[in-house]
């Protein structure tokens, strides 16, 4: 593999401009099933220095896909509305970095980790998207399940937030500091889950 994509789209005293690419990212040929990667990094933003905001309406396909804060007031965000394969990474710096899966049913084997410990943002907007790779290998600062989402391998966030109406099936082990279940949201543990990990200072709750 080869190449590397950076986006930085700051602005100066405010928050970044949003650069929106629809073709694929990181593929030899425009078929994304049967394509290979080409690419080795993309980045958004530049850790504690400059923020970013990318929307990736095709297919993503890198080695490492890095979302950096920046400094005061320039966050980093990617949205990936289709396939993303990689290990994504969240870099909180002195503002924060976000990833945000939107779309429709699909299933994702990309990895998604912080930084550092207690670091980064995982919104799930999309509806019926399943997600292979570990959640927080390096345990993310929050996670938001806005619609229906699977989560087929392990998860470990702080702060867990599920909206109402929506639902999170966990398949795995799970550790959430502070899960919260709003209104109808739901929580569903599979038949095959074998450690539900909420630790003794955790706690479950439900916000009607």
């Amino acid at each position: 593999t080869t190449g590397t994509l950076s986006i930085d789209s700051a602005v100066i005293g405010g928050g970044p401009q949003v650069v929106t690419i629809n073709g694929l990212v990181g593929y030899n040929n425009s078929d994304a099933v049967n394509a290979t990667s080409i690419m080795d990094v993309i980045t958004v933003g530049a850790d504690d220095i400059s923020g970013g905001e990318a929307i990736f309406n095709a297919g993503v396909n890198a080695a490492a896909i890095s979302i950096n804060g920046g400094d005061a007031n320039e966050t980093a965000k990617a949205t990936f509305k289709d396939v993303v394969v990689g290990t994504i990474t969240l870099n909180q710096g002195i503002s924060t970095a976000t990833v945000v899966f939107n779309g429709s049913t699909r299933t994702l084997a990309a990895g998604i980790t912080a930084g550092s410990d207690n670091e980064g943002l995982m919104q799930v907007t999309g509806t019926g998207i399943t997600f292979t790779g570990a959640i927080g290998a390096t345990g993310l600062k929050s996670l938001d399940i806005d619609s229906t989402a699977t989560i087929a391998n392990t998860l470990d966030a702080r702060i867990i937030d599920i909206a109402t109406g929506a639902t999170l099936t966990a398949d795995d082990a799970f550790a959430g500091d502070v899960t919260t279940v709003n209104g109808t949201g739901k929580i569903i543990f599979s038949t095959d889950h074998i450690n539900i990990a909420f630790y003794t200072k955790a706690v479950l709750r439900n916000c009607l």
